[in-house]
């Protein structure tokens, strides 16, 4: 072969090479969020499906309000402000008052589109309960857990589902391009101690 030239050499792949690599655009192809398949370690220890029931007027209710919000820029890619006083939080807060004695924060938190929440633990707090707010359905991206080697992500938000989390386990979010809302209950007590101590209102 001459010294200049330069010959292209096909790339071929097998069909299963063709079917590993083809391209998963949405976060939760490569996640586990399938909360009935989650592994009882995972509830256990990282997040769990919480029994409170939340209307689904009441979850779109509280979405619009945190859309009014005035958010402080906490962490550059993420918005905080605590919750506002009115009928719809009472009611939420009433919900969550079997956590009342350990919770140390009420907060909104708000994600701007096409901005990430990289692989993070918390330094600070133990335990969040969390309920997503908007935007609905597969617009609302996951929450994602990384736990004992396993990728975990909250399901598509069509359904209000409150959730405890271990916010000292790596976790992350990749938003799109919408506004992200969520409102937690923030709980400086480690998620180990919040499983046993709550553990009826646990859907193992």
């Amino acid at each position: 072969m001459e010294k200049d030239e330069i010959k292209q050499n096909e790339l071929i792949l097998s069909d299963e090479e063709e079917k590993i690599h083809t391209p998963r655009m949405d976060r939760r192809e490569w996640l586990n969020c399938d909360i009935d398949n989650w592994p009882e370690g995972i509830k256990e220890n990282a997040i769990c499906p919480l029994k409170i029931t939340i209307e689904k007027d009441l979850q779109l209710e509280l979405y619009e309000i945190a859309k009014k919000l005035e958010y402080k820029d906490v962490h550059e890619v993420l918005n905080i402000c605590f919750w506002p006083d009115c009928a719809a939080t009472d009611i939420l807060k009433e919900k969550f008052s079997i956590f009342a004695e350990d919770i140390d924060k009420y907060l909104v938190l708000r994600n701007r589109p096409l901005e990430f929440v990289y692989p993070h633990k918390d330094p600070f707090r133990g335990t969040s309960i969390y309920l997503p707010l908007g935007p609905l359905g597969k617009q609302y991206k996951p929450l994602e857990i990384y736990y004992n080697n396993r990728e975990i992500g909250i399901p598509e938000n069509d359904t209000p589902v409150v959730y405890a989390w271990n916010t000292r386990v790596t976790h992350a979010v990749f938003n799109n391009n919408n506004y992200r809302y969520n409102i937690q209950a923030s709980i400086n007590l480690p998620y180990e101690e919040v499983f046993e101590k709550y553990n009826d209102l646990f859907d193992i």
